[in-house]
């Protein structure tokens, strides 16, 4: 692969002028600024990545003739973290710096570099996000430049934002057939009545949280989860693990949100939620099963095996 640089074009030189927020950050942005884990456990920082196919391969210029006025309406995306306040670099903001063009070549090199550039950390003393632009230049192929399928990832760190968020700043990036921009309220499902209800549903919501916290609390101090295939046994996890630094990409075929919603209405309550977090649970299981352990050599037997990060929650 060959690699080239946005930032590696002339910018313009602006006096560097600093403004600090003094709005408070949230708990949870704080814990998502410092870092969740101990540093010696070597964890990445927590970034959300959100990948964009494109027919064809927009050029820096029509990327930053999109982003850049949303950048400058949201104060996260254009300031850094110093003592826990957001501190805005506005005034000296290069855009540049935060769109990087590599080129692939071929689609099916797309998601190789999905994986490695998902374990690169971001740089701090800039906004902290991020643009990675993989151009397909397959020369073999028979489409043209215009046709050939390339990808945009966005990386945001996690301070910056949640799920719900990131929706409302996307929802004002993009736009439907037409070039209408979309509403992010109708995005999340939102209108006045609902606002209205929202309130009285975040009040329950608040105390439900609040009388979850005994228990969140007592997990570190409970067993570790049940010795797999998946997350190997119990004793080689025992005073905690580091972080690898090896990341997968797993891809998984298509599935239409009409037919996760039918499966939801077969077990109400469930929600997709529901429904997306059992088939991985079922995926993890066929997985150990195909593996020959024995830990599933009984139907009836439970076992707990936590995807990714996370506090035990069951007794070996």
């Amino acid at each position: 692969m060959s690699s080239e640089t946005a930032n590696m074009l002339p910018e313009q030189q602006q006096p560097a002028v600093r403004k600090v927020y003094q709005r408070k950050m949230s708990a949870s942005t704080e814990l998502m600024a410092a870092g969740t884990f101990p540093a010696i456990k070597n964890y990445p920082q927590p970034i959300v990545n959100a990948l964009v196919y494109t027919i064809g391969c927009p050029a820096v210029e029509e990327i930053e003739a999109v982003f850049r006025p949303q950048v400058e309406k949201f104060v996260r995306l254009h300031s850094v973290v110093e003592n826990f306040k957001w501190v805005s670099l506005l005034d000296a903001f290069d855009m540049r710096k935060h769109i990087v063009v590599e080129e692939v070549q071929q689609e099916n090199d797309l998601e190789a570099a999905v994986e490695r550039v998902k374990s690169e950390a971001l740089d701090l003393s800039i906004p902290w996000w991020q643009i990675r632009v993989f151009r397909n230049v397959d020369s073999d192929s028979s489409k043209p430049p215009e046709h050939r399928r390339s990808l945009l990832m966005f990386r945001l760190h996690h301070a910056i934002g949640d799920g719900i968020a990131l929706v409302e700043v996307f929802g004002r990036l993009m736009t439907d057939t037409n070039g209408t921009t979309l509403d992010s309220s109708k995005l999340l499902g939102m209108n006045k009545k609902s606002e209205r209800a929202g309130f009285w549903k975040r009040t329950g919501q608040f105390f439900t949280a609040m009388g979850t916290v005994p228990k969140v609390l007592s997990l570190p101090g409970g067993s570790y989860d049940s010795g797999t295939v998946f997350n190997g046994p119990v004793n080689d996890r025992r005073g905690g693990i580091a972080y690898s630094g090896e990341r997968k990409v797993v891809k998984i075929p298509t599935l239409s949100l009409e037919f996760i919603k039918q499966l939801k209405s077969k077990q109400p309550p469930a929600t997709v939620n529901d429904v997306l977090l059992s088939a991985f649970a079922g995926g993890l299981r066929r997985y150990c099963i195909a593996r020959g352990d024995p830990m599933f050599d009984s139907v009836q037997q439970a076992s707990s095996c936590c995807g990714g990060g996370g506090f035990p929650s069951m007794r070996a």
